[in-house]
């Protein structure tokens, strides 16, 4: 994935089954391209919220589910974290 553009846009791009098969949509995004192109998207569907967030190049996923995404996301609090490969 580039740091050049925002991670909405690799997200969908890349994984359109996300939207088409599982049914999550956009409901957050931010892309600072002054920042290392750091930029994160959150995904919410009716039982999860996924978040991808790029730093430094760096790509990491958030997963937790919706009955509890909004108190888990705010409190910074993980209930799993991968994170990809670095190349």
């Amino acid at each position: 994935m580039s740091t050049s553009i925002p991670l909405k846009q690799e997200v969908t791009e890349q994984l359109p089954w996300l939207f088409e098969e599982l049914g999550f949509r956009v409901v957050e995004d931010h892309f600072d391209p002054k920042s290392f192109g750091n930029s994160f998207v959150t995904l919410g569907s009716p039982g999860l919220q996924v978040r991808f967030v790029r730093d430094r190049g760096q790509i990491s996923a958030e997963v937790c589910v919706t009955l509890r995404a909004r108190k888990v996301v705010e409190s910074g609090t993980r209930l799993r974290t991968h994170r990809g490969p670095k190349y």
